[in-house]
């Protein structure tokens, strides 16, 4: 199982973009202890590295000097600069605010997106007073930066964060073909904001294809989505299909077998029997309702599991997506 991999069609990126590593480290505390954990076991290579930094960091007694270090925060060293900011409590808020307001001024790229990746990754834990500190920096945030805010406040999920998240996703969303947009997207799903299904059925309507879209209608498609995922399903078989037969499953689910037999009957018949995706030649009411039968048999849960990255945060087996994105992150 490729955890929710798409397979098919082959132009767009295999691999999770940045914005959902992002989410997926930051999920819940397990996910951030199985980063941590991986980082162990590169201790002894890494203590060369960051052994300075990270003497440093613990040093550090003040909101001022911590943040003052935060370009050295990697490897072992950011995990040791989010345990001392985390143990000086709400003070820090206001110093995290300033400097975003401020980062994105930076001329050196990778700098100023290590920063805001790193600032923002100690909000998504101060809860409703770091959603607020967040969103009041959100306009300053380049792109990059934006797409990681937009997860951080839905995993906060404060309520009030809904309506500046997708104004920012609209800006991020026309930047083809950068992939920002998708950390709007995820901000709206985990905020359960029902605009996400218009959007992401319009992706699939327009072919607009990337790693996420088909785990995304599985979270919050609606039935517009269930024809073209039919059809798509039937047109590339039980192999490329599958991405397709899961997000219309997930979707089944959700609307109920009286909405599912009514898109079936729109679209092309499928045949599901025998292992196969193909086209009945002559159709009826009672192959709607057979196939819709067959759609609702699998388990939501099994799913789940097939998009499971989608579902939860990291875990054990996700050894190769969390190296991944410590590859990404330098560490």
């Amino acid at each position: 199982m490729s955890g929710g991999a798409p397979r098919s069609p082959r132009s767009f990126s295999e691999l999770p973009s940045p914005a959902t590593l992002f989410r997926m480290r930051l999920y819940d505390q397990a996910s951030v202890d199985l980063i941590r954990d991986a980082k162990e076991k590169l201790k002894p290579l890494l203590k060369l590295r960051d052994g300075g930094n990270l003497k440093r960091i613990q040093a550090a007694r003040t909101p001022e000097e911590l943040l003052d270090l935060s370009p050295l925060a990697t490897g072992l060293a950011q995990e040791a600069w989010h345990s001392r900011m985390r143990s000086l409590g709400p003070q820090v808020l206001p110093f995290i605010r300033d400097i975003l307001h401020q980062v994105q001024s930076l001329d050196n790229n990778e700098v100023r997106h290590r920063i805001s990746a790193l600032l923002i990754a100690e909000l998504r834990w101060q809860g409703e007073a770091g959603a607020q500190a967040l969103q009041s920096c959100l306009e300053d945030l380049d792109d990059e930066a934006a797409a990681l805010a937009g997860v951080a406040l839905g995993l906060i999920n404060s309520p009030t964060s809904a309506k500046d998240v997708w104004q920012r996703y609209l800006r991020l969303k026309a930047l083809t073909p950068e992939s920002h947009f998708i950390g709007g997207l995820w901000g709206l799903i985990d905020l359960g904001d029902r605009r996400v299904a218009g959007e992401v059925f319009d992706y699939l309507r327009q072919k607009r294809y990337f790693y996420e879209l088909f785990g995304f209608l599985s979270l919050a498609g609606d039935q517009r989505a269930l024809g073209l995922l039919i059809t798509q399903a039937m047109e590339q078989g039980r192999g490329d299909g599958i991405d397709a037969l899961m997000a219309a499953t997930a979707i089944a689910h959700r609307v109920g077998k009286l909405i599912l037999v009514r898109e079936l009957l729109t679209t092309a018949q499928p045949d599901l029997s025998e292992g196969k995706i193909g086209v009945r030649a002559h159709a009826d009411d009672n192959a709607g309702d057979e196939i819709a039968n067959m759609i609702l048999s699998r388990p939501v849960q099994e799913v789940h599991e097939y998009f499971a990255l989608f579902y939860r945060g990291f875990q054990p087996q996700d050894a190769t997506v969390a190296d991944e994105f410590i590859r990404q992150n330098k560490g």
